[in-house]
């Protein structure tokens, strides 16, 4: 299937992003970073803090995780820091804007005490990984986060 006729869009990158997929975090920051960009007018900046990204992701997860009990892995730790987060939703199932935006502002509020950033330590990085494999090959796995930030930010 071509994805697109322009030559300057590397498909190809785009569709190994996901392909080494233990954990939830790859898909959780790629849907909060889509979900960021789907709300970008044009009187927004295009740039995005990665702890913002961070707390789509709890966001994301945490009614799956909440209401559900859904896992997401033995390893992965999003279900871990969601319930380390004070927040209650008074017994209700339902889930709507408002408790969204009070949702966002609770693991804002609480982002050291649950330690959010510690979901952050790798997926950025990992994410970017085909983009430049060329110039990561042969790099040991130490490495390879300070190379795809240096060749990231170019």
């Amino acid at each position: 299937m071509n994805l697109s006729d322009n030559s300057e869009l590397p498909i190809n990158k785009h569709s190994q992003i996901f392909k080494d997929t233990t954990n939830s975090y790859k898909l959780l920051f790629f849907g909060a970073l889509l979900d960021k960009i789907s709300r970008v007018d044009d009187n927004t900046s295009l740039k995005i803090p990665v702890k913002d990204l961070a707390n789509e992701m709890l966001l994301l997860a945490w009614y799956p995780s909440v209401y559900s009990h859904l896992s997401f892995g033995a390893q992965d730790q999003v279900a871990y820091t969601i319930s380390k987060l004070s927040f209650n939703l008074s017994g209700t199932v339902f889930y709507g804007h408002s408790q969204e935006h009070k949702l966002r502002n609770a693991i804002a509020d609480q982002r050291d005490k649950i330690q959010i950033d510690r979901l952050l330590r790798y997926v950025p990085y990992r994410l970017l990984t085909p983009f430049f494999k060329d110039e990561l090959n042969g790099l040991k796995d130490g490495a390879r986060n300070s190379k795809i930030y240096e060749l990231a930010i170019g």
